[in-house]
């Protein structure tokens, strides 16, 4: 069974919360409030900033190589891949239709 087929048979639950969708949602998160602290706080707005580009920084990195050490942190605290996911989900899939 071609990848394609797999992840069509497979009904995927909507809004599972994977590793790298929370990797994403704390990143921007980090983001978005490094800059609220650069335009709001009474310190001054450089740390804002500098914290916003090292989130740009990580982010770009783990682009390029390929490895998130946020992820890897989210899977040592149980967080699942988005492929363990959808093999649950199309275990699951296989399972209902057995029983039917």
């Amino acid at each position: 069974m071609t990848t394609d087929a797999w992840f069509r048979r497979a009904e995927v639950p909507r809004g599972a919360w994977t590793a790298d969708r929370l990797g994403r949602l704390l990143s921007g998160g980090f983001v978005l409030a490094s800059m609220l602290i650069a335009l709001l706080g009474p310190w001054p707005a450089w740390i804002g900033c500098a914290a916003a580009a090292f989130a740009g920084v990580q982010l770009l990195v783990t682009s390029l190589v390929g490895w998130c050490p946020l992820q890897a942190l989210l899977r040592r605290l149980g967080a699942k891949e988005r492929e363990e996911v959808f093999a649950e989900a199309l275990l699951r899939t296989q399972d209902s239709r057995a029983e039917g």
